[in-house]
This record gives C-alpha cells, structure tokens and sequence, in this order.
C-alpha cells in the first residue's frame, strides 16, 4: 500500500513542478541548486519508496555522508558566489549583435561522425539495442571529441534563433543529430539525457525571454515547442525498445541478481497496469535508485588505491603507464574485487553516483573537500551568468545545471557525452572574445 501512495504524491508533485515551472521558469530553470537537490531527492525516494528492497541497504551512516558531501558543493557554490567583489547581478538577457558562424566546426564535426562510424562498424559487431561495449581507440575518441562540438552548435543555434525569433538553419538540426550518433551505436542513455536535458534549459529560459520581446502570437517558440514535444515522443519511444530489447522478458531476474533486490509485489502490478510501457518504468525505477546500494557498499569498504583525479579524468590515465599506478582500471578493479568478496558480483555493473567517483579519486575525506573547491568554481561561472545573460554564458549556466542533475548517477568529469561539449564551449568562447578583442582594438586604431 506505501508503494501506491508514494506514487500517487508522485504523481500530483510532478505536475506540481510543471506548474511550478511555468510560473516562475526564470528563477528556477537555470538554478544549479535546484537542479542539483532536484534530482538527488527524487532518486533518493525512488530508493526508499519507490518499491525496490536492496539487500545492501543505504544507512543512517551513508546517508550523513551524502547529505554532508551535497551541502559542501551548495556551499562551495554559494561562496563563489557570493564571497567577491562587485557580485552585481544583470537580469537583462542579451544576445551578441554579430552572431558567431559555427559552420566551419559544423563541417568538422560532420566529416568526424562519418570517419567514426565506419571505424566502429569496421572494428566491432554492432547490434542496434544491445551492444554496450565496443573497442575504441585514441584515433576515435579523438573523432568522438570533434564531433561533439556538435551539441555546443545545436545549443547555440537554438538560444539565437529564440533570442532574435529567427528560423533554425538546417545544419542545426543535423547539429542534433550528430551528437546523438555514439549514443545509438551503443544503445546508451546518458549522451541522449544530456542533450535533452541542456535542451530543455535552453529552450524554456530563452523561450521566456522570446515570449516577453515578441509577443505570443508570431514569435518562433510554438514551432520550436511542437518540434521538441515531437523529439521527446520519440525518444520516448526508443527508451521502451532499448529496454524491451536489452533485457527481454528477463529482465526482472537480471535485475534481482544484479544487486541483490526484491520487487514488491505494489511495484509489479503498476508495471502489469502500464502495458507495454512497464518494462520502460521499471527500468526507470531500478537505474535511478540501485546506485545508492553501490554507493552504500563503497563508502563503507573502499580503501584504496586513490588516483587524484585520474578516475574521472580516464580518458587520460588508461594510457598512462602501469607503473604510475593511476590508471582508473585499478580502482574499478580494486572495487570489483571487494565486491565479489562480499558476494555482490552484480553490483560491479552499477552505477555509483559522482560521489562513488571523487571516492575513487580522493578518498571519504578528500572528497568532500575536493568538492567544496569545484563548487566555488561552479559558483564563478554562476556570478559571470549572473552579470552578462549572452549565448555563451547560458550555454554555460545550462551545462552546469545538466552536470549536477546527472551527477546522481555519475560524475560528469567521467562521462564524454559531457565533458567534451564543455571544453568546447569553453574554447568557443574565448576563439570569440579574442576574435572580438582583436576587432574592437582596430577599429579604434582606425578612428
């Protein structure tokens, strides 16, 4: 009966939220804060009410050390926020009167998508739904790394084209679609749910602004919000069969032996009632809450080896040396090893959330103090939004925002799909103020 009610407060609180959000879309879409307490609370409710008993149980003592590793990034946050000089805020949105031509990184990252997906089909047996895992080089992270940039173009293209109520140009769209390349060819999620979640803060903060300037009847937010209600449909659509055929009819028991749970028997008829989208909700359900049974296991028994930073930063320690001893294979190792040992052999193959990552990295101690520090940089680039409302810095604020609803799961540092358009907009913008510079210095050398 609890499983009922909680999802029936469940229920009621999201359309709540919508309404909630489309009053006062301006304060909350892009607050970090929110986001970021937003989505661990749900998935912690999820954990404990949502109908799934894990055998190794989050307790009182991990639970402290969670709410004390989320108040040390808001605190780090709001110290570099608001502990500097001259923290003056700028409510007025204003977009760049020379729009930036992101058509030669367009063509970059277009011929990259193409040259990587022959690699891939090339080099691995590529099932569309269920292939994970496949054989990457440093030649095709390096392609995956260029065409990224993509997102970083769709996401501009999309703030300008509401900001100025102008069409989208077409290779916006294909913009769109390069980015989700990697994700289809490894029926994966988290590069899917990063674009749609930056999309979705894009779309609705400069859809307010849109509204406001241009009025409600001929401004280009309905054709951009048709077109995104259609995207998420099938999308939605694509997530039923990536459950349907990754798991099949099996996948409950799967499920109950990866991490050692029980499905109530509430949870399971709501699943019977939603039909052929109640694998969908399971999935849901099970990848949004049995990270915190992982989580629960590391805090409690991980010792080392520590790699400062390393284990986030893979990318680069898996071609360091062994001899280093800071390649990430030896905590994921290390880790995997503990488990077994404890008989969790499933619980290798979960998630762990961002906090499992910075524990790998700098240990329980470490971690938190760690975390303060990237809080007063995220809170920096909060305070620069804050004073110039332009493209680039909504880009920014937006891609932090989605880092801290996803660093439930994992820590974006780790996953590509996040870090890659990060560095991208951050070499954007300074190729543009430096372009920009060089052009307001010879103008007044002119005058």
């Amino acid at each position: 009966m609890r499983v009922y009610i909680f999802y029936i407060f469940f229920i009621i609180f999201a359309l709540i939220f919508f309404i909630k959000i489309k009053k006062n879309s301006k304060k909350i879409i892009l607050s970090e804060i929110f986001w970021l307490l937003f989505s661990w609370g749900i998935c912690l409710c999820l954990y404990f009410f949502g109908g799934i008993s894990y055998q190794y149980k989050l307790g009182n003592k991990e639970l402290a050390y969670i709410l004390v590793f989320l108040f040390m990034l808001i605190l780090g946050i709001i110290f570099g926020r608001k502990f500097v000089i001259n923290s003056e805020v700028n409510n007025k949105i204003v977009s760049n009167d020379e729009k930036v031509n992101l058509k030669p990184l367009f063509i970059m990252s277009l011929i990259s998508i193409i040259i990587y997906i022959i690699c891939i089909l090339y080099t691995n047996d590529i099932t569309f739904g269920v292939t994970r895992n496949i054989n990457r080089s440093m030649f095709t992270t390096l392609l995956v790394f260029m065409a990224d940039c993509s997102l970083i173009i769709w996401l501009y293209e999309l703030a300008n084209s509401l900001m100025k109520n102008k069409k989208l140009p077409i290779y916006a769209y294909l913009s769109f679609i390069i980015f989700l390349i990697p994700s289809l060819l490894i029926s994966g999620r988290d590069g899917i749910l990063i674009q749609l979640l930056s999309t979705f803060f894009i779309f609705i903060y400069c859809g307010n602004y849109n509204k406001e300037r241009y009025g409600k009847v001929k401004n280009i937010f309905r054709k951009h919000k048709r077109k995104l209600i259609a995207i998420i449909l099938i999308l939605f659509i694509y997530f039923n069969f990536l459950s349907n055929s990754r798991y099949g009819n099996d996948m409950i028991s799967r499920f109950e032996w990866a991490t050692k749970a029980k499905i109530s028997d509430e949870l399971m008829h709501i699943v019977k009632l939603l039909g052929n989208f109640g694998y969908l909700f399971l999935n849901f359900v099970y990848y949004y809450s049995s990270q915190f049974s992982k989580l629960s296991f590391i805090i409690d028994h991980y010792s080392g080896p520590y790699l400062y930073g390393f284990f986030q930063l893979h990318i680069l320690s898996r071609r360091l040396p062994e001899s280093w001893g800071l390649n990430y294979i030896n905590a994921t190792n290390s880790a995997d090893q503990i488990m077994r040992l404890h008989g969790y052999n499933g619980l290798v193959k979960m998630w762990g959330t961002t906090i499992q990552h910075f524990i790998f990295d700098f240990g329980r101690i470490g971690a938190i103090v760690v975390v303060f520090i990237i809080g007063i940089f995220i809170g920096k680039i909060r305070r620069k939004f804050d004073r110039n409302k332009d493209e680039f810095s909504i880009i920014m604020q937006a891609m932090i925002c989605t880092a801290l609803f996803i660093s439930v799961q994992i820590s974006p540092i780790f996953d590509l799909s996040w870090i890659f358009p990060f560095l991208w907009i951050i070499i954007i913008e300074k190729i543009w103020k430096k372009k920009v510079k060089k052009y307001d210095e010879s103008t007044t050398i002119i005058q």
